[in-house]
């Protein structure tokens, strides 16, 4: 039994879970970090849905790829559930993870452990790096932030557009407003599940056998 492993103030929550869907990849209209001289996209014209060029950098990397998913109709209320993860896609290979959590928020975990995270309103995000073991955060309106993170800004972007495609904005789960953004602090993937430890001290194991465990 996995309870006697936790302690006692644990809630556990198991789920079955849908059969993943196969993921093209998202694209985008930048060919590189700084944009191209040839009409290039913002990171708000995108995050705005407008169309991204195929020809994305992100594109070159998709055969692999997949999208995860929570099951909506096998979910408690979610006044008793807390803020997790409801869609994610996996671009470890170059990229990092991208995920939209259950309050609409979407963030990005990247493969040099920084993160970020923007709100469902789609204005303002968070920005992470690793300093002394600790996550430093810096805040930013999408109008107006470093040059030095534009890259990652994009990329934001351009996995945004594709998991917005399939994500239903009544998937949206109503939860009490935090000072904080929530974000993936963690994640680790087995052969037999993915783990992602969120900010919100909530930790979601995603089997392959389409369960799911919420610990919180």
């Amino acid at each position: 039994m996995i309870k006697k492993y936790l302690p006692p103030d644990f809630q556990v929550t198991i789920r079955s879970m849908p059969k993943r869907l196969e993921a093209s990849a998202p694209a985008g209209g930048r060919r590189d970090a700084h944009g191209s001289k040839n009409h290039p996209l913002t990171a708000k014209e995108n995050l705005r849905g407008k169309r991204l060029d195929a020809e994305d950098e992100v594109a070159k990397n998709s055969d692999n790829d997949k999208i995860g998913s929570r099951n909506p109709a096998a979910s408690q209320s979610s006044a008793d559930v807390p803020i997790h993860a409801k869609k994610w896609i996996d671009y470890t290979s170059k990229y990092g993870l991208g995920y939209i959590l259950s309050n609409g928020s979407v963030g990005v975990f990247f493969n040099d452990a920084t993160k970020i995270i923007l709100e469902k309103e789609g204005k303002k995000f968070d920005y992470y790096e690793r300093k002394d073991k600790e996550d430093v955060k810096q805040s930013h309106d999408l109008d107006e932030y470093p040059k030095e993170i534009e890259k990652k800004v994009t990329l934001l972007a351009h996995f945004k557009s594709y998991l917005d495609q399939n994500f239903k904005k009544e998937e949206i789960e109503h939860h009490e407003e935090l000072p904080e953004l929530i974000y993936v602090k963690k994640w680790i993937k087995t052969r037999h599940a993915k783990m992602f430890r969120l900010s919100n001290k909530v930790v979601q194991v995603y089997f392959k056998d389409k369960t799911e465990i919420l610990l919180c």
